[in-house]
C-alpha cells in the first residue's frame, strides 16, 4: 500500500514539473508589457491623430476610422480597436483626450489610450464614452483580427485566425492567402486554410467550392458545421440534381464530422470519468491506510482533498506571472498543509478515540 501511494505521489510531481517546464520554455507564450506598445513616436502621433476624429464621427465615419487605425502600422492600435469594441474608450469633454476606462465605467479607472498613464481629478460628469453600434462591432472584429494576425506572438495570431473563422465576410481573399504564405505555425495555418475553405464555398466556381469542402473534411470547429449546414440549405432541388457531386460531397463532410464530434464526446467522457476515478481511488487508498495503522475510520478525506485544492489555488493567485512554477510549488506546498491539518486532527481528536471501540465493547458485557 505505502509503494502504491509512494508511485502516486511520484507521478504527480513527474506531471507538474513537465507541465511547468512546457509552460517556461515557450518564448511564444511569454509576452512582455513593455513590448505592447510601439516605440515609434511618429507611428503614434499619427495614430492619435485618426484616434482623435472618432470623437466626433458617425457611425459609419468610425468604421472607415477604425479600418485606417487598423493599416497604421501601430502596436498600439490594436488596444485602441479593442477598447473602441469593448466600449472602454471614453474622452474628456474638455481636452478632447482619449481614455482607456474599465468595464465599470468609473473614472477613477482612467488610463492615457497612448501613454497609459493614470489619469485623476475627473468625474462622470468630465467623460463621455465614444459609442459604437452592432455592423461597427462586426467591423471592429475584423479590423482587429487582421491587425494581429500579423502578430509575432503565436497566441494573438491564433486568437486572430480563429476570430476571422467566425466572421471572415469583410476579408479580401488575397490577404488570408499572404497570411498563409507569412504563417510559420502548423496549428494557425490550418485555422487559416479553414478561413480560406469557407470563402470558397461562397465562389461561383464549382472547383473551389469542392476544394473548400475537401479542405472543412475532418475539422471540429463550431463555425464549419455551421457554415456546411447553411451550404447545405442553400441547395434547391435543381441544384441537387445539377449540382449532384458537390451536394453529396458537402453531405458525406458534414456527416464525417458529426461521427468525429461523437467520437470526441465519448472520448472526452471517458477522460473525465478517469480523472474523477482517480480522486475516489486516492480517496479510497488514504481511507484504508488510516484505518489499517491506527485502527480509526477517518472520513475527513473530503475536507484534506479540498484543503489541497485551495492551496494551489491560492499559491497560483500569489504567483500569477507565473504559472507553470506555481504549479510545482503548489503540488508539494498542498501536501504540506494537508498533512499539517491532518497532523492536528490527529492530536486533537483521533488519539481521544484510540481504543474507544474496545471500551465500548467492553463496558455492556461488564455491567452483565
Amino acid at each position: 500500500m505505502f509503494t502504491l501511494c509512494r508511485r502516486v505521489v511520484l507521478t504527480v510531481l513527474l506531471f507538474s514539473f513537465s507541465h511547468f517546464l512546457l509552460a517556461e520554455g515557450s518564448p511564444e507564450n511569454d509576452l512582455p508589457v513593455d513590448d505592447v506598445y510601439s516605440d515609434n513616436t511618429q507611428e503614434t502621433q499619427t495614430l492619435a491623430v485618426i484616434s482623435q476624429q472618432l470623437i466626433n464621427a458617425g457611425f459609419k465615419e468610425k468604421a472607415a476610422l477604425a479600418e485606417q487605425i487598423a493599416l497604421s502600422g501601430d502596436d498600439q492600435a490594436v488596444v485602441i480597436l479593442q477598447a473602441l469594441l469593448d466600449s472602454r474608450l471614453y474622452y474628456v469633454k474638455s481636452s478632447g483626450q482619449l481614455l482607456l476606462v474599465d468595464s465599470s465605467g468609473e473614472p477613477d479607472s482612467a488610463l492615457d489610450a497612448f501613454t497609459q498613464q493614470a489619469v485623476t481629478g475627473l468625474g462622470k460628469r468630465d467623460i463621455k464614452k465614444i459609442g459604437v453600434n452592432n455592423s461597427l462591432r462586426i467591423a471592429l472584429r475584423s479590423l482587429i483580427s487582421r491587425a494581429q494576425i500579423s502578430s509575432k506572438y503565436q497566441p494573438q495570431r491564433m486568437a486572430a485566425a480563429q476570430n476571422l473563422l467566425k466572421s471572415s465576410d469583410d476579408i479580401d481573399r488575397t490577404f488570408i492567402d499572404q497570411a498563409i504564405e507569412r504563417e510559420t505555425d502548423d496549428n494557425v495555418a490550418d485555422v487559416l486554410y479553414l478561413v480560406r475553405a469557407m470563402m470558397q464555398l461562397k465562389s461561383d466556381q464549382a472547383t473551389q467550392r469542392m476544394e473548400g469542402l475537401q479542405t472543412l473534411d475532418g475539422s471540429l470547429y463550431p463555425e464549419v458545421r455551421v457554415g456546411l449546414k447553411e451550404f447545405i440549405d442553400g441547395f434547391s432541388d435543381e441544384e441537387k440534381q445539377s449540382r449532384k457531386h458537390e451536394y453529396q460531397l458537402a453531405q458525406t463532410t458534414l456527416t464525417d464530422i458529426e461521427k468525429l464530434v461523437t467520437i470526441n464526446g465519448y472520448i472526452e467522457n471517458l477522460y473525465f470519468g478517469l480523472a474523477l476515478g482517480a480522486v475516489l481511488l486516492l480517496a479510497a487508498i488514504g481511507l484504508a491506510i488510516t484505518f489499517g495503522v491506527m485502527g480509526v475510520i477517518n472520513m475527513a478525506h473530503g475536507e484534506m482533498i479540498m484543503l489541497g485544492a485551495y492551496t494551489t489555488y491560492v499559491v497560483q493567485l500569489l504567483m500569477p506571472e507565473h504559472i507553470g512554477l506555481s504549479l510545482v510549488v503548489a503540488v508539494p506546498a498542498a501536501f504540506l498543509v494537508s498533512g499539517l491539518v491532518g497532523v492536528l486532527i490527529e492530536r486533537g481528536v483521533i488519539r481521544h478515540l484510540y481504543g474507544a471501540r474496545w471500551k465500548l465493547c467492553w463496558q455492556p458485557l461488564a455491567s452483565a
